[in-house]
């Protein structure tokens, strides 16, 4: 019970992303700033102050369907399946490029982000 109570997000919570024109993508800001030094954190924790909107989502200019495939490796932190290595190539120079570090061990080497 305690764990599907977690899933339960308030209006405020919920950022809706249009990701290179080709993806619509709901999700949490809890789930966006999991990785509390990445670019996504920073510019999730406070979205309405830095980005503007689009047709009522937050359009970010990204490959989509390996966009996704981040997501979900922020919703369950488990490396998603890839049908190829190419695939698997693309996730992980998202991951970098977002300053994700897929290990969560902490990576000194890191690019802290921020929008201020």
């Amino acid at each position: 019970m305690k764990h599907a109570e977690s899933m339960i997000c308030l209006d405020s919570d919920i950022i809706n992303l249009d990701i290179g024109g080709t993806h619509k993508i709901t999700t949490t800001k809890k789930t966006l700033c999991k990785k509390e030094t990445s670019g996504l954190a920073a510019m999730f924790s406070n979205p309405d102050k830095y980005l503007p909107k689009h047709n009522g989502n937050f359009f970010v200019d990204r490959d989509g369907d390996i966009f996704v495939k981040v997501i979900e490796y922020l919703r369950n932190n488990k490396t998603p399946y890839f049908p190829n290595n190419e695939s698997e190539i693309l996730f992980k120079e998202e991951l970098e490029f977002w300053g994700i570090n897929q290990d969560n061990k902490g990576n000194k080497n890191l690019v802290k982000y921020s929008f201020s």
